[in-house]
């Protein structure tokens, strides 16, 4: 039996191919992070998803090296890499698939070494740190936007979407703006959950909101506590809390939301671009080659959109926005589409590779 080792800081695109294989006989295992981060001891939306799926999960660390000052990162970069030949050894795949992050940095090194097969995917506008050293090794590089870089290694082939997310149909411009999504990534966000707190009674009193709120669960705070008591004191047809969601359940809050408040993380706006569901987008300012950024400034190619600064998600910031985003909804704009096909791309590229 084939094993496919999958790795990197993107589960949720990596989850159809993975399924693809798997129903080929071969044996997944993924190596990623078992809890959220090292101060937040909560489980990961990652470990919960891919185990839930059935697949093995190998717990790993590997230091970051974005705004990472620590000189003892060369230390953990070593004992990550030592530790990566011993996983690669123990499980002998016969390719590593990277999603990119700087998790996969040491696994990809050491694979490279032992002579395995390595293919990584960028799910952002513009390549990250972690896969631009990826590279340098990869047999394949897959994006999911159309590259400016001319190689026969890099393949545009889209992002591989969930079976959940290509069921729900892409939305027309008719729904009236009464139920809104507010989600900060699978980790989702503090600033997001305080605004949400501080400002619920405004927003379900007197714009008659009905919010869906994803909050996390984060060992470092009680927001998912507080949303949870928000929750039984209004009630759920006006207010609903979970922590993270996948399968039915995330189709169910993608179909019901007329549209939402939203970073603009990788995969969260390629499934906006498909969904073509109205979103004010909110990007994290500190990330590395201000990926969030150049991803909101891509959407407003693919589906209505406007961007709010994080500084300015107030209450009359984000009145405002709701204001500009019905604007945009009322133009009559052909919005662009976006690859659908790619799990089926990269399955057949790696399959040749495994041959």
């Amino acid at each position: 039996m084939k094993t496919i080792i999958f790795c990197g800081g993107h589960h949720n695109s990596s989850i159809p191919l993975a399924k693809k294989f798997k129903n080929d006989g071969c044996n997944i295992v993924y190596v990623g992070h078992k809890v959220t981060q090292k101060r937040n001891r909560e489980l990961s939306s990652e470990y919960k998803e891919v185990t839930a799926l059935g697949f093995s999960f190998i717990n790993f660390v590997s230091p970051k090296f974005y705004k990472n000052n620590n000189p003892l990162k060369y230390l953990y970069l070593f004992g990550s890499l030592t530790w990566s030949f011993l996983i690669l050894i123990k499980y002998r795949p016969c390719i590593l698939v990277s999603f990119g992050g700087y998790l996969a940095v040491p696994l990809c090194l050491a694979a490279k070494i032992l002579g395995i097969k390595i293919v990584t995917h960028e799910q952002t506008v513009t390549m990250g740190m972690a896969n631009r050293v990826i590279a340098k090794v990869a047999d394949i590089i897959f994006l999911s936007w159309l590259p400016k870089i001319t190689s026969p290694k890099y393949q545009y082939v889209g992002l591989p979407l969930r079976e959940e997310i290509l069921s729900i149909k892409p939305r027309g411009n008719s729904r009236e703006f009464k139920t809104v999504f507010i989600t900060g990534g699978k980790q989702a966000s503090h600033a997001f959950n305080q605004f949400v707190f501080d400002n619920i009674d405004n927003l379900l009193k007197v714009k008659d909101f009905r919010i869906i709120h994803q909050t996390a669960k984060n060992s470092q705070n009680d927001d998912y506590q507080k949303a949870q008591s928000f929750m039984e004191k209004y009630g759920q047809s006006k207010y609903w809390a979970f922590d993270y969601a996948f399968g039915d359940t995330y189709k169910k809050v993608l179909s019901t939301a007329d549209f939402l408040l939203s970073r603009s993380g990788a995969h969260i706006t390629y499934e906006l671009c498909y969904l073509k569901i109205p979103a004010i987008l909110v990007p994290l300012s500190w990330v590395s080659q201000n990926e969030q950024e150049e991803n909101a400034k891509k959407a407003v190619e693919f589906f209505p959109c406007v961007i709010l600064n994080e500084v300015l998600l107030t209450i009359d910031g984000f009145k405002k926005s709701v204001d500009d985003l019905v604007k945009v909804c009322s133009k009559k704009k052909t919005y662009g589409n976006v690859p659908l096909d790619a799990t089926e791309k990269m399955y057949l590229e790696i399959s040749k590779l495994i041959q």
